[in-house]
């Protein structure tokens, strides 16, 4: 691959107003509030959590969180 021609117009950018980081401490803006969530299952959980194996009806997934983008799902067993 060869590079053709390089255009630069002196000018510098800020860049994009967009953000990519997810952590509390780098965001610098507060986050938002978010009332308490309160799940009853008075018959008990419908599904079953086994290390990272989460398994419910005919359905296992393989769980994992990642610091950036948060839940990920590894395979469908």
């Amino acid at each position: 691959m060869t590079l053709l021609e390089l255009e630069d117009s002196g000018e510098t950018s800020a860049g994009p107003d967009v953000r990519g980081e997810y952590l509390p401490k780098l965001i610098g803006t507060p986050l938002r509030e978010v009332k308490p969530l309160q799940v009853s299952q008075p018959e008990g959980v419908g599904f079953s959590l086994q290390g990272r194996l989460l398994c419910w009806q005919d359905w296992q997934l393989r769980l994992g969180f990642n610091h950036r983008e948060g839940l990920d799902c590894f395979s469908h067993v």
